[in-house]
């Protein structure tokens, strides 16, 4: 019991430390705060742009006709059957 509650009151102290930005540990510059711009809050859900977009290509027919194996006659590559 007595570990536990010397390894709470340690993550605590942690706690309690400044954060860490790029000029005193090994974050790199593009990920610290920067001057005179507000702190960005994370997006809840898809971008915009993609909301109502629709797929591109031909609708698919309701009733099938027939199905269509389609085979290579030899390997794009290396030429082989």
């Amino acid at each position: 019991m007595q570990v536990l509650t010397a390894r709470v009151a340690e993550l605590e102290g942690k706690l309690a430390e400044p954060a860490k930005t790029p000029g005193d540990s090994s974050l790199p510059p593009a990920k610290g705060q920067k001057p005179n711009r507000p702190e960005k809050s994370q997006r809840g859900g898809p971008r915009k742009g993609s909301l109502g977009r629709k797929g591109g290509g031909r609708p698919l027919a309701c009733d099938l006709d027939e199905t269509v194996t389609a085979k290579v006659l030899v390997c794009a590559y290396c030429q082989k059957n």
